[in-house]
């Protein structure tokens, strides 16, 4: 099907991916969700596009949505969150704040207040173009600003160009000259894009771990 062709009803998926993550003691349970299709085209789906690529927290009893999060607005880059979060306690000026922290293709594990999903870290990144005829992409995306530190390299740039060989340095960078690259959310659009992270991240599907001792998230 050609992207500008309309058969929405079959593909608005904001799928579960991986599991939720229940937390019986507080009656909660986290949801990440997957991202509205089609990936890399966002022209016929406009705004934000909630709750895709979401954390949800839900009453564990009723069902109810206690509060969300949506760490991609209007995804088209396919940046769904790809595996369930980790429950973990920040110690802030000697106070415990339970929180949770999701993981992401981009990189950041998020952290945000486990019972009022307040981000523990916040901060926006523009959003930059041109952008496909049509397509209204967010203005920004929400990164935290603080540990843990991203856990791959998030963006490219020509220190990263390989130096195997004279020849091999200059091709690339002369084949970079007519590509975007070094920001995170650059938008699919009429000039070819440096995808970095690649397609598939960052984290993936296998769950991390938080570990007490270490006081770490591996």
């Amino acid at each position: 099907m050609r992207p500008g062709r309309r058969r929405l009803g079959a593909r608005r998926r904001r799928q579960l991916l991986g599991r939720d993550h229940r937390r019986p003691r507080r009656g909660l349970a986290f949801v990440p969700t997957g991202s509205a299709t089609y990936d890399y085209y966002g022209a016929d789906r406009a705004g934000d596009n909630l709750f895709a690529n979401s954390l949800i927290a839900l009453d564990a009893r009723t069902g109810e949505r206690r509060w969300h999060q949506q760490l991609v607005r209007h995804d088209l880059w396919d940046r769904d969150l790809p595996a369930p979060p980790n429950l973990v306690t920040l110690r802030r000026d000697g106070t415990e704040i339970p929180a949770v922290a999701p993981v992401t293709k981009t990189g950041p594990a998020f952290l945000f207040h486990r019972e009022t999903g307040e981000p523990l870290f916040p901060r926006e990144e523009p959003v930059v173009g041109p952008f496909i005829p049509g397509d209204s992409p967010a203005a920004s995306q929400p990164l935290p600003t603080r540990p843990p530190r991203p856990f791959v390299a998030r963006v490219l740039s020509r220190a990263d160009v390989t130096d195997y060989s004279e020849t091999a340095r200059a091709a690339i960078l002369a084949r970079l000259e007519s590509m975007q690259f070094g920001r995170l959310y650059t938008a699919p659009g009429a000039a070819e894009n440096v995808v970095s992270p690649g397609l598939d991240g960052g984290a993936e599907w296998g769950e991390p771990r938080g570990t007490r001792r270490a006081a770490a998230l591996r």
